[in-house]
């Protein structure tokens, strides 16, 4: 859950947000309009791509986590633009640890946890640009070039 919220819709091409972090901060957001709908009673509608956005900054605004969860550690991994291996790199770990801590079969060491914080920490104070998520291209067996018609 993302937690109380507002918004304002201008004439521009961007939504005014405004986001309350678990810790009770707030962080205001512009989200692209096109990632945005507005339901029948007034309220707003977040597509999945805004939700993906929000996510990722929630995930470099909020204050430290321990243990951090799989989907965290994912979800700030993106929102910092590193792969699983740069990601690894910068917390003293290989690749493979990292899939590890993401797909829950380990957990983040303390001495790591602090390296994850101390990176997310030094990205935060640098500023973080959260690129908006891509659409994925779905095939299907019917498509062309699968062989079939």
């Amino acid at each position: 859950m993302i937690g109380r919220s507002t918004f304002t819709i201008s004439a521009a091409e961007q939504v005014a947000y405004v986001m309350r972090l678990p810790d009770e901060r707030q962080l205001f957001v512009e989200l692209p309009k096109r990632l945005t709908s507005v339901d029948r009673d007034g309220s707003l509608l977040l597509k999945p791509a805004a939700v993906q956005m929000l996510d990722q900054l929630r995930a470099v605004a909020m204050q430290r986590m321990t243990p951090p969860s799989p989907a965290y550690l994912v979800t700030l991994r993106k929102a910092l633009g590193l792969t699983m291996e740069a990601f690894g790199r910068e917390v003293g770990v290989d690749k493979m640890t990292v899939y590890r801590w993401e797909t829950g079969t380990r957990k983040p060491s303390a001495a790591s946890v602090t390296k994850i914080n101390r990176l997310r920490d030094k990205r935060a104070r640098q500023g973080v640009a959260v690129a908006e998520p891509v659409a994925r291209n779905v095939s299907r067996l019917g498509d062309k070039g699968r062989g079939t018609a």
